[in-house]
Order: structure tokens, then sequence, then C-alpha cells
């Protein structure tokens, strides 16, 4: 009678387990390195206004995110899918097929192993600091090595012949197990990381993705149209004098419906944001009034923020706005950068730096006042005293929205004059 399935399958199906939990893992830090650790390492941290040392927002670990050119995070993704292909592979295949895809996911293991020791080590001592994701990815390597290690010391790299019994529950360990990984990953990416609520061209909205796919009875427009827009409730209400004597309208009319974006010159979405509310104020010249305020979130954010504020004051502010989210970089503008983007202006003054070096005060003020706000993430923008939901910060969730305030705003004039009439 044909042997059964060997004893370590239980150690190959937590290979699979482990694999996958490592591509998980390796999604997740892909899509936080991508928002610069904005919530910290794990990304469930409270918003931090600005980068953190010795955490994984630490600028000196930068240094260390690619390898041979290539992202590290990318390579961490490709490591830990093939390393579950091969456990699967191990678990379901006929036994020549079962044993060679062991084999090869034992050397992908080994291979990346050395990799894996250095950026857990090196960066901690050579910086101090490290990112805990990181740490956790590059441990989870090292873990699934010590059980490819423990299946060859224990024989289970030889898989015998396969029991049709032994082989159904393998497959369906499999099914059951992918079934977890893939709601374990849309669970990480669309709640915990909350993709759906990204902006900007390089990141397009679910809605616009669906109406491109969709016959063309449905359009982009209709879909727009059909679509309910609402506010963040938990964010709390806007001072509106106080941020309207901050920072006069920048677009617009000085009355009507009051907008208040606020926005990083570095933020990777900001720039979109911009170009939404210029052409929201082009759009209602005389019923929008747009109140951009720049809110540095990262420490080296705050030299360009001077540089805005200096250019409020000499009649450049937009301008400038359009030039910094041109030129928005994960470390932000050195002074050279800055001072040719006033040449550009034409503000070019032997006192230039001094001046800049002035607006500190003012621009430190703004940022803590904004913190005090809970105002801890860019682009927040506000419509009167109520913040925008994340997902209606898009030009046509903006549109609906400031139409709503004008019914509002409309009602409440209407009643009050009703009310004036019957007091008459």
């Amino acid at each position: 009678m044909a042997a059964a399935h060997p004893p370590m399958t239980s150690l190959r199906k937590c290979l699979a387990i482990a694999s996958l939990a490592g591509v998980v893992l390796a999604v997740h830090l892909w899509i936080q390195k991508e928002r610069n650790f904005s919530n910290g390492c794990f990304g469930i941290s409270v918003l931090q206004a600005a980068a953190q040392p010795g955490t994984c927002t630490d600028q000196r670990l930068d240094q260390f995110s690619q390898i041979s050119g290539m992202p590290t995070v990318n390579l961490a993704f490709t490591l830990f899918s093939s390393l579950s292909m091969c456990a699967f592979g191990s678990l379901v295949l006929s036994p020549k097929w079962a044993k060679r895809s062991h084999f090869v996911g034992e050397a992908i293991a080994f291979l990346a192993a050395p990799a894996a020791v250095f950026l857990l080590v090196y960066p901690l001592m050579k910086t101090g600091a490290y990112c805990a994701l990181c740490m956790a990815s590059n441990t989870l390597v090292l873990g699934i090595c010590g059980i490819y290690l423990a299946c060859r010391r224990r024989l289970a790299s030889k898989p015998g012949p396969h029991v049709p019994a032994q082989t159904e529950r393998d497959a369906g360990f499999c099914f059951i197990t992918g079934l977890g990984f893939a709601f374990t990953l849309l669970a990480v990416v669309f709640f915990l990381n909350r993709v759906g609520s990204w902006e900007g061209a390089s990141s397009p909205r679910f809605e616009s993705a669906l109406a491109r796919a969709l016959p063309n009875l449905i359009d982009r427009g209709s879909l727009d149209r059909m679509r309910p827009v609402g506010w963040h409730s938990s964010a709390p209400p806007l001072d509106v004098a106080e941020w309207a004597n901050a920072a006069p309208p920048l677009m617009g009319s000085s009355g009507a419906v009051r907008v208040f974006a606020f926005l990083d010159p570095n933020c990777p979405s900001c720039s979109q944001t911009f170009q939404n509310l210029t052409t929201l104020a082009r759009e209602n010249l005389n019923a929008v009034s747009i109140h951009v305020i720049v809110r540095p979130l990262w420490d080296h954010s705050v030299l360009q923020a001077q540089a805005l504020e200096l250019a409020k004051q000499v009649g450049k502010y937009e301008a400038m706005w359009q030039l910094q989210l041109r030129r928005s970089s994960r470390r932000g503008l050195d002074w050279s950068a800055i001072r040719s983007l006033f040449d550009e202006l034409g503000v070019s003054q032997p006192d230039l730096k001094a001046r800049v070096d002035a607006t500190r005060a003012t621009t430190l003020n703004l940022r803590s006042r904004a913190v005090a706000a809970q105002i801890n993430s860019t682009p927040a923008i506000y419509i009167e005293s109520r913040a925008v939901a994340s997902s209606n910060r898009d030009l046509a969730g903006l549109r609906k929205l400031i139409e709503m305030v004008k019914s509002e705003k409309a009602v409440a004039t209407g009643v009050k004059a009703v009310g004036h009439s019957a007091v008459r």
C-alpha cells in the first residue's frame, strides 16, 4: 500500500501560511511607504505632523530603500509571492513536482536570507533608526528559512506518494487558506490603508475606473451624478472666522461659499487638489471663495511654507503654489531651489533669504494652530465649517457639496426673510 503523505505536511502548511502573511505585509509596507508613513510605521497611529527621528519616517533610512536599484518593498512582494506559490505547489502537485517546488522555495528563501539579515541589522547599527514593518518582513524571511531547515532535518522535503484522501484535505486547506488570504489582503488594502480614498492622477477613483469598465450605458458623468456625497463626521468644525483672517481668498469672490484647503507643498495628492480648486474658482467665480492655507506636515516642508508666506506678502502666492507643487519632493526643496523659484516669479532681492527667515515664526504659528484644530493630514478641505470626506475631495464631489451648501444658505436666507416680514 502506498505510504501516507509525509509527516511534515504540517510544516509545509506553515510555510504556505507564513508566505501569504509575507505578501500581505509587503503590500501593507508598499502602501505605507507611498504615504511616507504618515500614520506611523504600522499605519494605525494618529496622523503625524512631522517626521519622527528613529522611526520609519527618519530620512536616513531612505538609503536602504533599494537594492541594486530595485525598491526593497517590490523585492519583498516578489519574494513572498514566489515562496507562497512554491509552498502551495509542494502540497498539491504530484510527488515529482511537489519535491521540485519545495526545493525551489528552499533555494529562494536561503538566497534571500543574507539580504534579510543585512536589512535587519545594518540600518539600525548605521543610523540608530528602524522601520518596524521592514523588520517584521525580514524577520519573517528568516522564520521561513527556519521552517525549511526543520523540513530538511526531518526529511519533509521528500514527499511520498499522495494518498487521495490526504490530497483532497491538502486541496481543501489550500482553498480555505487562499480565501482567508484574499479577505485579509482586501481588509488591509481597503480598510486599514483606505486605498479607495486616494486622490490624484496616479490613483484614479474607484468610481472612474468602474465607469470605464462598464458599458457605455453607464458613463462616468452619470456615475458621478448618482454618487452620494457627505462630510467627514468625526472631524471637529472649523473656526471659519479664525482661518478666513489667517488666509484671505486666493481665488474666487470674497463672499458666497467659503472653501478652505490645507495643503502641504510636498503632499503627493495636493497638486491634483489645487487643480480642482482652480477649476472650481473658474466655474463659480462669484459664488465661491477659495482659501488655500499652507499646512506643512513634515519638517522638510517648513522652508517651502516660509517661501509661500513671503510670496503671499508680495502678491505671488498662487504662482508660488503652482511652482512648488510641480516640483514637490519627498525630501523637500533646499534654499537654492526655492531661490530659483523666486527668480522665476521676478522676486529677486539681495535680502531675500533674510525675508524668508523672517516668516518662520508666522509659519510655525499657523502650523501649531492647524494641529490644535486637529488638521493632521493633507489635503484637508472644509466647506464653511464642515470637513469634506476624503472620498469626496475630487472635482465632482466638491461641486455637489458646494451646491448643497448654496442650497442650505438659500433656504436659511428665505426663512430669515419670512421671519422679518412676520415681525413687521
